[in-house]
């Protein structure tokens, strides 16, 4: 399994757990001094990275995936496995960072049953979508 770790920019790569690879998202107008696999490479559809954000790497992915099990790790955020909110939040208090899962254990999950994997709802407050959106965003966006 590799797990994508979607970027736009430069971030610490180098504490990624193996099977962890940095992928460059509208690498067409994105500086790429740490040398990451770009989403601008083969068939893409990098230009429309404005309009699409993550979704020219997935679209990547889909295209040049060589392995049967593929993830996202949406702009440097990752699968954890903590029992509670609270403690993963401790968790980088204390250190400064959070323990992504192991790809092997994904692999695990996946061969067990599971066609997917995603992470928990998480609530977003009152009202509806629209609501929420407006509350904790530009609404023009």
């Amino acid at each position: 399994m590799v797990m994508y770790v979607i970027t736009h920019k430069h971030f610490n790569y180098q504490n990624l757990p193996n099977g962890y690879v940095p992928l460059l998202v509208g690498a067409n107008k994105n500086a790429n001094p740490d040398h990451f696999l770009q989403d601008n490479k083969g068939d893409n559809i990098s230009d429309k990275n404005g309009s699409y954000c993550e979704l020219t790497g997935l679209y990547w992915m889909w295209k040049h995936g060589e392995n049967t099990n593929i993830g996202l790790s949406h702009y440097r955020r990752y699968f954890a496995d903590y029992s509670s909110r609270n403690q993963m939040y401790l968790k980088y208090l204390f250190s400064g960072n959070i323990t992504p899962i192991s790809v092997t254990k994904l692999d695990q999950d996946l061969k067990v049953g599971y066609d997917w994997i995603v992470t928990e709802p998480d609530y977003g407050g009152e009202g509806t979508l629209w609501d929420q959106y407006n509350t904790n965003h530009h609404i023009k966006d």
